[in-house]
């Protein structure tokens, strides 16, 4: 019996190899990517600077004429749709929902208001659990084979990708004209996250302090479904829709103080007391 060229045998071996890698990713059911990422960057970054403006107590400053010195919080447009006027605005929010009067000129104002900003962006981080890509076990059949063999792909059974938003906030105040200081916030920071998930390659699953329940691919994860057109998504139930009255007066971190009800007892009298006069 005459021997197989050695040859012939490491090209079957790097063959194997092959056939085991594909059989082996044949297991990973599913397929989920995401393309962009700007929305959940920017949702990152402004919740965070919602919560560290919210954490900020203007009270000191109830009933005095403020104006907000913006000079070292410049606007860059590189930066996106949330920059520091977007940190401006949830100030001048901020101020309003503490009573104190803002005023565009300087010379109006009474106290002057300095923010600025100490952080502003996100941060994130991958891990997979798996096998990484390698080319190791293909250059090693390569040597035996003598012909080239495709590296190892990656072959992932789960992967995490997390982003964190992270804003930090400093403001104080001095008189416009004696320059003595009159108060100041302290160090306000915040934090937001959100970690998109894949398990055997189905995914996004994505949950964090942007989302309000956990979604699969972009929507919530209770409205996934097959079979059911609602909730399969091909069609929506219209929205709900609230009248005036039953809108809040602002939907944000910081509340206003709600207007105070009016009794109809009240309102009927005060009617009748007017009707009567007229006719008098």
């Amino acid at each position: 019996m005459i021997a197989e060229p050695n040859h012939k045998q490491s090209l079957r071996l790097g063959r194997s190899i092959e056939l085991g890698c594909l059989l082996l990713a044949l297991f990973t059911l599913g397929c989920g990517t995401t393309t962009k990422r700007v929305a959940t960057e920017q949702l990152l970054v402004s919740n965070a600077i919602d919560e560290a403006v919210s954490k900020i107590d203007f009270s000191t400053l109830t009933g005095q004429r403020v104006f907000i010195d913006a000079t070292y919080l410049k606007a860059d447009k590189a930066a996106g749709f949330v920059n520091t006027n977007y940190v401006i605005s949830a100030l001048r929010q901020q101020l309003t929902a503490g009573g104190c009067l803002i005023f565009d000129s300087r010379d109006e104002a009474d106290i002057i208001v300095e923010p600025r900003v100490g952080a502003m962006g996100t941060d994130g981080h991958k891990v997979t659990y798996g096998v990484p890509k390698t080319g190791g076990l293909s250059a090693a059949a390569s040597v035996l084979s003598g012909s080239s063999v495709a590296a190892i792909p990656e072959i992932s059974f789960a992967q995490s990708d997390a982003q964190s938003g992270i804003a930090k906030v400093v403001v104080f105040a001095y008189d416009r004209q004696t320059r003595q200081p009159v108060w100041q916030s302290g160090v306000a920071k915040a934090e937001s996250n959100s970690t998109s998930t894949w398990v055997l390659g189905a995914g996004p699953f994505q949950k964090g302090s942007v989302y309000e329940t956990t979604r699969f691919a972009g929507r919530d994860l209770n409205e996934v479904g097959h079979g059911n057109v609602l909730r399969s998504g091909l069609l929506r139930k219209p929205s709900t829709l609230t009248t005036t009255e039953d809108a809040p007066r602002y939907d944000s971190a910081h509340q206003f103080t709600p207007p105070p009800k009016t009794d109809e007892t009240d309102v009927v009298e005060d009617a009748e007391v007017q009707q009567a006069s007229f006719e008098e």
